[in-house]
């Protein structure tokens, strides 16, 4: 575990028993319509969200409309497993993709989406262009916003063409 106490923190707004079904509790906080219950929720799962997507993490900002709006949107997706079928669902339908250029670009300090899943992802897309960058998880880390802005260029010159 890289960050275990930040991870106690956010362990630290549910209820030990509760603690086998983490995504599930927070969902029942976050959206509480108490503000005394939802706000702190809130905040537990943005900053230790901010801990995660980061490669240097910096403080979560203090709006806690913001942090409440992220952490709803957030729970919603991995309470719904991002719509997925499935843990392997992406790789085991990658092959339908393989005729479309693909760029893959991965931080490889993501603690959210690890480096092997790019890797695993271009070994079923052997045409794909890997690109491993130094960096987390956030497209607003620099080094991650600047490859992916280089892929989108690379794409708008194909399509000129």
């Amino acid at each position: 575990m890289v960050y275990p106490e930040q991870w106690q923190r956010y362990l630290a707004a549910i209820p030990p028993e509760k603690h086998g079904a983490l995504v599930q509790a927070y969902y029942g906080l976050l959206h509480s319509p108490d503000p005394a219950v939802h706000l702190p929720a809130a905040k537990a799962w943005a900053d230790w969200e901010s801990w995660l997507i980061q490669f240097e993490p910096k403080p979560v900002d203090e709006d806690a409309k913001a942090s409440l709006a992220i952490a709803r949107l957030e729970n919603h997706y991995f309470v719904h497993q991002g719509w997925l079928q499935g843990d392997k669902a992406i790789l085991a339908n990658a092959h339908k993709i393989r005729h479309i250029p693909t760029v893959i670009v991965q931080g490889r300090y993501d603690l959210c989406t690890p480096t092997r899943s790019a890797w695993d992802l271009k070994q079923t897309l052997p045409q794909a262009d890997l690109r491993i960058i130094q960096g987390g998880h956030s497209s607003f880390e620099p080094a991650l916003s600047a490859a992916l802005v280089q892929a989108a260029d690379e794409f708008a010159e194909r399509l000129a063409k």
